[in-house]
């Protein structure tokens, strides 16, 4: 009997690990974009000290081994987060339309030329990907709207990761919520706020 009560109790400790090794794994923008992607290398982000230095190794990357793609991990106790590294080739930053677009940092939001507190990301996010071009003011579409970080530089490595695993888990929400399936366009650039281009009128003039 004694004998039997062990060998259950060992059976449920096997099961129970086992269990916590399968984690749910996201990819962004999404799955299909990163299956589609077949010269992958992993690398995880908290492996680096500072933004700059990430941006320094993710150029390098590209000059080093030409046709392969790097792939973000961030890691919680039960979730894998992959992210497509899109890099930026050239000086020129591509041009981006301010309704397309959302800076983040660990406690603020940047959206239209007005900077929000951190609280009010899930319903801007919300707001941009559900927009599908129907109000001039929001993202033309999931697809189009783009994240960066608004002062990486000034920011930790753990900061850094920190406000990533919270804009992940708040767009995982929201596509779970979504009747069609959204993406995530995350890109590693450093934000800079810009004005609208305002065209003066007979009465300004």
């Amino acid at each position: 009997m004694k004998a039997n009560y062990i060998y259950l109790m060992l059976f449920f400790l096997l099961i129970s690990s086992c269990s916590k090794r399968i984690k749910k794994k996201y990819y962004y923008p999404n799955l299909k974009e990163v299956e589609r992607t077949t010269n992958k290398r992993t690398i995880r982000i908290n492996s680096f000290s500072s933004f700059e230095e990430f941006k320094s190794e993710m150029w390098g990357f590209y000059q080093i081994t030409p046709g392969k793609t790097p792939i973000l991990l961030l890691e919680t106790e039960n979730t894998e987060y992959h992210i497509k590294y899109i890099n930026e080739f050239g000086c020129i930053p591509p041009i981006i339309k301010l309704k397309n677009l959302i800076g983040i940092s660990k406690d603020s939001i940047y959206k239209w030329e007005k900077y929000y507190p951190i609280e009010k990301l899930e319903n801007i996010l919300k707001t941009d990907l559900l927009n599908y071009g129907q109000h001039n003011k929001y993202a033309d579409n999931p697809s189009s709207l783009i994240i960066q970080f608004l002062h990486p530089e000034n920011e930790s490595i753990s900061n850094l990761e920190h406000t990533l695993l919270n804009l992940l888990k708040i767009f995982n929400a929201i596509n779970l919520q979504a009747k069609d399936s959204l993406e995530l366009n995350i890109r590693f650039e450093k934000l800079i706020p810009l004005k609208r281009l305002r065209i003066p009128t007979n009465e300004n003039e």
